[in-house]
This record gives structure tokens, C-alpha cells and sequence, in this order.
């Protein structure tokens, strides 16, 4: 079993490369007492983007623990909760259930309702892992009790009778990234091909006004946000096949999805999301547009020029010169 230095070793490797690509902010989706004392060691060794962090719904003393130990850099935001089992494993709960799927159902509206009241009294956000529509349903069954919302994650199937009801209710949604791209085959083949232009909604979600954020889900996918961006845009599998094409984004608005869209989703994160006077200084470097196809494109699997976060540089590739806050003001 790996030990703690083994651990950090490896926690240091996956940082950098998340900052060589040009990300200041990372959300680790569950956290326990170990992974915060990673954190909080590779916080203070510097270059280091912003670190957010769960908490399993079921332990709140350990909520309130790490919370008290948070900083400007390493904030615990939220609980952790699970509806239902996972997308590509055919394990989500839905509606028009799929051959040979295995649904899992772990809670209740009931429960959720309830761990809705412990994350507001704690000041914090309920992260629920709901990917089948049947999932959100009980989701939005516990907000219409409480009068509370939280965050869906991954909210993969989304039916158009829910989006209205998601965007009234004031939840936010973090769908996988790259998913298309990287298992689209495997998804077509379990949920069929007609259904798959409601998996994975950014584009219905962001139309509608819904928060939406970026998510890898790694180590489910892989870290660059631009493959996940990339994949957005075309919806294109491995094997080059179209899935879903009406749920496309713009490069602009994928871009957007990665910027102010996580930072809608991320509470306590402020005016970010934008450069501009009074906003975190956390900004990437890059020598192509992402706003155009091609720009995004040449982004694919290359790394950035360079990564700031609170206007101090934490990564610069190569040939490129940044001399600290002061290069930014």
C-alpha cells in the first residue's frame, strides 16, 4: 500500500500537470482526513493552484474539522452525497431503464432532504453523484420539501421536463467533460445511439440558464480541460463517430464552461471567471485562440505558456520568462 511520500509524489506529478495546462483551480471530489493533510502539504511547498475540496455527507465532524483548517487556497466548500451507481457502468437510475443495466438506488428523496438541512446548517454545499434522470428526480423531490438546492453531479441523463425545474430550483450541474470523446462508443452501446443526445446536456443546460461547471472526473477521464472542451464542441468519439450533435457548444461558450461556468458552481469563488480589477488574478498564458475551433484544436495535448494563480506565476513552459506578482499589475 502506497504511504503518504508515495502519495504526495504522485499528488505533486498531477498538479503539474493540471497547471501545464492552465488550471487554477481544482475541486477533489471526496475528501477524508489523509487527502486534506495532502493538500495542505502541497499548498505549502508553493505553485500551487486553489484547492476546493467534499466531505462525505455521512461524517459532518470531520466536515466541520476541515473546514476550520481551510484557507484562501484550500476551502472545504461542501458534502458529498450518492443517489445512484455510475454512468459507464450501466449502474444509473432512469426512467426508461437500459438492457442489461444493474440500477442502483442509495437514496431516498427522504435522505436527501435531510442531508440538504445538515450542508445549509454547516454553511456548506450538498454535492449529490445523480447521473440517471430517475436520480435527479429524487433530487428535485428533496428541494421542493426543503426549499434547498445543492449541486448535481454528474446529472449525465436530463430529460426536457427537468431542465426548467432544475433552473428554478437554483441547482447547478457538473457533467463529465470529455465523456463523448473518451467513452462515447461505450455509452452508445449501452444507452443506444437515439438516447444519446440526452446524455450529457451542456449545451440544453447552458441555454437554459442552468450553472454549469467543467468536470474531469478523473482519473474516470483524463485532466486536460482542453480534450473535455474539445468535446463539447464536436461530440466526437475516439472512433470518430458524432453523438448527439445537438448538444454541441460553441467553442466560446466551452470555454466559458471551464472558466465562469465552474466558478458559478463553486461556492465562495467570488468575481472569478473574468480579468478584471478585483478579480483573482488566476489566468493562464496561450499562444492560440480558444475561442476559434482551430485555436482549440492546436490546445490538444499541449501545454500552456504559462499558469498564474493570485497573480504569481506557477508554471512557465518553455522559452518563456515571468519574473512574480509584480509581472501581472
Amino acid at each position: 500500500m502506497a504511504g503518504f511520500e508515495d502519495r504526495l509524489a504522485a499528488l505533486r506529478r498531477i498538479q503539474r500537470d493540471y497547471v501545464s495546462r492552465g488550471v487554477t483551480a481544482l475541486t477533489e471530489a471526496l475528501c477524508g482526513e489523509t487527502g486534506w493533510d495532502l493538500l495542505e502539504r502541497i499548498q505549502a511547498e508553493g505553485a500551487s493552484p486553489r484547492y476546493s475540496a467534499l466531505a462525505p455527507v455521512g461524517d459532518p465532524d470531520l466536515a466541520r474539522r476541515l473546514a476550520e483548517r481551510g484557507g484562501p487556497r484550500l476551502r472545504l466548500i461542501g458534502l458529498k452525497s450518492f443517489v445512484d451507481g455510475a454512468l459507464n457502468g450501466g449502474t444509473c437510475l432512469l426512467s426508461e431503464p437500459v438492457p442489461d443495466g444493474d440500477p442502483q438506488q442509495l437514496r431516498t428523496a427522504g435522505d436527501v432532504a435531510r442531508e440538504l438541512r445538515l450542508a445549509d446548517s454547516l454553511g456548506l454545499l450538498l454535492a449529490v453523484h445523480a447521473n440517471g434522470d430517475a436520480a435527479i428526480d429524487v433530487l428535485l423531490r428533496a428541494s421542493e420539501r426543503t426549499g434547498l438546492r445543492g449541486r448535481i453531479e454528474h446529472g449525465s441523463v436530463v430529460r426536457d421536463d427537468q431542465v426548467p425545474v432544475i433552473r428554478r430550483q437554483g441547482w447547478g450541474v457538473v457533467p463529465f467533460g470529455s465523456y463523448v470523446h473518451e467513452h462515447g462508443e461505450r455509452l452508445a452501446d449501452t444507452y443506444g445511439r437515439a438516447r444519446m443526445g440526452r446524455l450529457i446536456r451542456h449545451r440544453t443546460l447552458v441555454e437554459a440558464g442552468v450553472p454549469v461547471g467543467g468536470s474531469s472526473d478523473y482519473p474516470c477521464a483524463g485532466p486536460d480541460p482542453w480534450q473535455g472542451m474539445w468535446s463539447c464542441v464536436t461530440r466526437r468519439s475516439r472512433e470518430g463517430e458524432v453523438l448527439g450533435e445537438q448538444e454541441r457548444l460553441t467553442p466560446v461558450q466551452a470555454l466559458r464552461l471551464y472558466t465562469r461556468g465552474s466558478a458559478s458552481v463553486r461556492p465562495g469563488s467570488g468575481p472569478a471567471g473574468t480579468l478584471r480589477a478585483g478579480a483573482p488574478a488566476d489566468f493562464a498564458v496561450l499562444d492560440a485562440d480558444p475561442r476559434r475551433q482551430e485555436g482549440l484544436e492546436a490546445r490538444l495535448g499541449a501545454p500552456v505558456a504559462a499558469t498564474f494563480v493570485a497573480g504569481a506565476p506557477v508554471y512557465a513552459g518553455h522559452d518563456v520568462e515571468v519574473s512574480g506578482p509584480e509581472w501581472c499589475r
